[in-house]
């Protein structure tokens, strides 16, 4: 998986990038996630390739509101300090 701050939109390099990464590691699957949008191009390669999942705004709002509830947004500061609790190792 990878993830991408982006302002701007995501191109077919970067997902051409992890279709190599997805093939020499062997494996059956490849994620991309932005906070921007990915371009046409970049779109019509992943279509063509099943290994690939391209996740851009549009598709992460829904899947943060049905995993998180509708209002993470106003809780997105306490969800964040929980998750960090849960990884970190406990104290001695």
């Amino acid at each position: 998986m990878e993830c991408k701050l982006w302002t701007k939109p995501v191109g077919v390099r970067t997902v051409r990038n992890l279709l190599g990464v997805v093939a020499h590691e062997i494996s059956t699957k490849g994620v991309l996630v932005t906070t921007s949008r990915f371009t046409r191009p970049a779109r019509e390669m992943a279509q063509r390739d099943p290994r690939l999942e391209l996740l851009g705004w549009e598709e992460i709002l829904p899947l943060l509101d049905e995993h998180l509830g509708a209002d993470w947004g106003r809780n997105v500061d306490r969800l964040i300090a929980e998750s960090m609790r849960e990884t970190e190792p406990p104290s001695v």
